[in-house]
């Protein structure tokens, strides 16, 4: 028999999910979510007390899909095909919960409980990252590179994914002023 309480509660999390994808999470209230379900608010607050809560049960769903995406092959030494199964599958959870990515900057800052539990995460990931990587080199899918190049990829992995947007949306930024047919900065020259 299924539990009334966790249907309703996975129920919630799928209409908020599509909501937030589509709309954004700021743009998306309790009430829209529990009018998406047919649902009156009072019902939704039984099971999540508030929008928090509910990006909340939406990040530990990211969390569960991360761990079953990296989970190495048991039995068995990962091979190039594993590689590539790990980075589209990584690809396919960014797209499924691609509110979570989008607003993380607003989300982090709303709400320490999250920020907790994605800084928790991050230290968890890098640290399973870095098994990762000695299960591809010890499997010859990857050679240990020399000091300098090691310590730039451990720089660029350790930025906060917060400063790492930040980075990524300034050279997009710097990029969208080139004018690549005139191979000059669009505007005026004491910029």
């Amino acid at each position: 028999m299924t539990d009334t309480k966790t249907d309703t509660k996975t129920r919630i999390l799928d209409a908020a999910l599509a909501l937030f994808n589509e709309r954004g999470s700021a743009n998306v209230t309790t009430n829209h979510i529990a009018e998406a379900m047919g649902i009156s608010p009072g019902n939704l607050y039984y099971h999540f007390r508030n929008k928090a809560e509910i990006v909340r049960g939406l990040f530990q769903r990211i969390m569960a899909a991360w761990a079953e995406n990296y989970a190495p092959p048991k039995g068995k030494a990962p091979t190039f095909k594993t590689m590539d199964a790990m980075a589209a599958g990584n690809f396919e959870i960014q797209w499924q919960y691609r509110f979570f990515f989008r607003d993380l900057t607003m989300l982090l800052a709303a709400d320490d409980e999250l920020a907790a539990q994605y800084r928790g995460n991050r230290e968890t990931g890098m640290a399973s990252t870095q098994a990762l990587l000695r299960d591809f080199i010890r499997a010859g899918l990857m050679t240990p590179a020399d000091k300098r190049t090691l310590d730039e990829i451990t720089r660029w992995t350790r930025i906060d994914d917060v400063e790492r947007v930040t980075i990524i949306h300034a050279a997009t930024r710097r990029r969208q002023d080139h004018d690549p047919w005139e191979g000059e900065l669009r505007g005026d020259c004491d910029r």
